[in-house]
């Protein structure tokens, strides 16, 4: 069986709240607390965090923090047929632009 991850947050911490993130360790923890509680019980186990910076565009921008959450989950039937939808859709395609390559390299081979 096949596994999700889900993404519970993915962002830029000053992009987190409406106000600058928590500076406190206990605001900190209440911030991921949340996050944890979004997690179905069931698959906290599984639950992991990411932390990234990068530097600013600019001299003398600062550098952002980004925080991403995820955990994984079995995929579901629906998840499954769309997956599965979806590679047919990408093989079809990918075998409609073979064609039109090998129509194209024939003209060019004048084997047409």
């Amino acid at each position: 069986m096949n596994h999700i991850q889900v993404v519970v947050v993915d962002r830029a911490l000053v992009d987190l709240c409406s106000k600058p993130p928590p500076r406190t360790l206990p605001g900190v923890l209440a911030m991921f607390q949340g996050w944890l509680d979004e997690i179905p019980e069931e698959y906290r186990e599984t639950s992991y965090c990411t932390f990234t910076t990068e530097t600013g565009h600019y001299e003398g921008d600062d550098p952002t923090a980004s925080v991403a959450v995820y955990y994984s989950r079995p995929e579901t039937d629906g998840e499954r047929l769309e997956r599965e939808r979806q590679a047919e859709t990408d093989a079809q395609n990918s075998r409609l632009r073979d064609l039109r390559t090998l129509a194209e390299v024939k003209k060019r081979l004048g084997l047409e």
